[in-house]
């Protein structure tokens, strides 16, 4: 927790065979629109990063407070979801590697059950 941010994960699929999600129990985004940034990184992430997800570090960010996304250490947002991220939405991941790589494939997220687009292929 921090950030004017809790929630808890569940194994509920987020009604998409994804696997576990995070429900959003609060998010405030008055000190930080950041709020929460989910995401995947790879093995060699900082464990002592203070930066979100996609932002100046490795990995694939949502920024649940605007709904844009972060991508690996580029420093800039784009936009994503139609709408920010709200209190009480489930959000979940789908991670799809393209056959024969580790390193390529595609993401994306899901909210409430219902998957919001790709969100990076690579």
């Amino acid at each position: 927790e921090g950030g004017g941010v809790s929630g808890k994960e569940e194994n509920s699929g987020a009604g998409s065979g994804c696997g576990d999600a995070l429900i959003l129990e609060q998010l405030r985004t008055s000190d930080n629109n950041f709020a929460v940034v989910v995401g995947v990184v790879p093995d060699s992430f900082p464990s002592d990063a203070r930066l979100p997800i996609g932002w100046k570090v490795p990995g694939f960010g949502l920024i649940c407070g605007t709904g844009e996304t972060l991508g690996s250490q580029k420093g800039g947002a784009t936009a994503y979801a139609q709408t920010p991220i709200q209190q009480g939405d489930e959000i979940g991941f789908r991670l799809r590697r393209t056959k024969n790589s580790d390193n390529e494939g595609t993401l994306e997220f899901i909210r409430n059950g219902s998957s919001m687009g790709c969100a990076f292929t690579g």
